[in-house]
């Protein structure tokens, strides 16, 4: 027993290195792309009293928090594990702008086209509207202006020396860089942040079959007209993709009755281990669900937002077990949705009733064939 212990701790060593550098060294490193954010990150959610906060404590040489990083073994790059909301505010003082649009303010980075730009300032601005803002204190019931290019020269050299510390981490075996990064990022933001269960997901399971999920869910034109025009704050798009998928794997339907295998009523443990069961899978398996979730959509002729997502996921069940490759009219779906009302009013997860409402949809095509 002690040597199995031994050899599962000597498996994978994991460094923390710390470092001090200055504000004005770490904004400008973000702008050349010196640290950057993988697409398992968050959005950017912060509100503007937030980051003019921030940028108070930084005027005050109040102590900021540590940022996590990690080089990724494949690209050379240092990605930002935990703070990235502290560096884009500081980033956005650093730059004297804001969201112009503030209900806009919330952005994905996946949006974020940075190989087409020379610097983070301008991939962001074209992926977001900013506008200049300035940056207030009060002292003594007076307002003053803090903001970066207004501050006298000799301030202005104190604040781009204050130091924030680095905490670069380092996984002594790179054939375990992928696994065990994600799980960190999940660590370092499980207590004190309001992550979306789905948030953490995308940090503990990112990989080839999620990057597949995230591309269907930012590009695909049809999915982005049936869902939203605009990217879920919480993930909540990113969820209902993942659950067609998982309902694909668990799902039978046999003699005339649908059955879930590995789902107790608990959505979430559900889909954390259809997820840890995505690692697994290959190309061609990745291919099968991209193909799969991707025509499923283009069967929607309509253009319309869809106003229930359980009947959405029902008709994919439906469609994908009896192998259905017909279009789908908003009249169609309203009519599909009408179906199954009594499944709709509370716990539409449950399982007696997500069965019975996969039963009523395949009643109704029978019926309508």
């Amino acid at each position: 027993m002690k040597n199995r212990i031994e050899d599962i701790y000597n498996n994978i060593i994991i460094d923390q290195y710390k470092t001090d550098i200055g504000f004005k060294t770490l904004v400008e490193g973000v702008n050349d792309y010196l640290y950057v954010i993988p697409e398992y990150q968050r959005k950017f959610k912060w509100t503007w009293t937030q980051v003019e906060g921030l940028a108070e404590s930084l005027f005050r040489g109040l102590p900021i928090p540590p940022i996590y990083v990690c080089r990724n073994t494949k690209t050379g790059d240092l990605e930002i594990l935990d703070g990235q909301q502290r560096v884009i505010s500081l980033f956005l003082y650093y730059k004297g702008k804001y969201f112009k649009n503030r209900k806009e303010r919330c952005f994905d980075y996946r949006l974020i086209e940075t190989e087409k730009y020379d610097d983070f300032e301008s991939a962001l601005m074209k992926t977001v509207e900013l506008e200049d803002r300035k940056f207030m204190t009060e002292y003594n019931n007076e307002k003053y202006d803090i903001s970066y290019n207004s501050l006298p020269p000799k301030i202005r050299k104190k604040i781009d020396y204050t130091t924030i510390s680095i905490i670069e981490i380092k996984v002594s075996s790179e054939n375990k860089w992928e696994e065990v990064i994600p799980r960190i990022f999940a660590n370092l933001n499980s207590g004190g942040t309001n992550l979306e269960p789905q948030e953490i997901r995308n940090g503990i399971y990112a990989g080839e079959f999620y990057s597949m999920l995230k591309n269907i869910n930012v590009n695909n034109v049809k999915w982005r007209k049936l869902y939203g025009k605009n990217i879920d704050d919480n993930e909540n798009d990113m969820k209902c993709l993942l659950k067609l998928c998982a309902y694909k794997y668990y799902s039978k339907f046999e003699q005339g009755k649908f059955q879930i295998e590995n789902y107790s009523g608990k959505l979430e443990n559900f889909l954390d281990e259809f997820s840890a069961l995505t690692l697994t899978f290959d190309k061609k398996q990745i291919e099968i669900y991209k193909t799969s979730i991707e025509h499923f959509i283009e069967l929607f002729d309509f253009d319309r937002k869809i106003d229930s997502l359980p009947v959405f996921e029902g008709i994919f069940v439906v469609f994908d077990k009896l192998e259905i490759d017909r279009k789908i009219t908003w009249n169609s779906y309203k009519e599909m949705k009408e179906a199954v009302l009594d499944t709709l009013d509370q716990g539409t997860a449950q399982r007696a009733k997500m069965l019975r409402r996969w039963e009523g949809i395949y009643e109704f095509l029978s019926k309508n064939d």
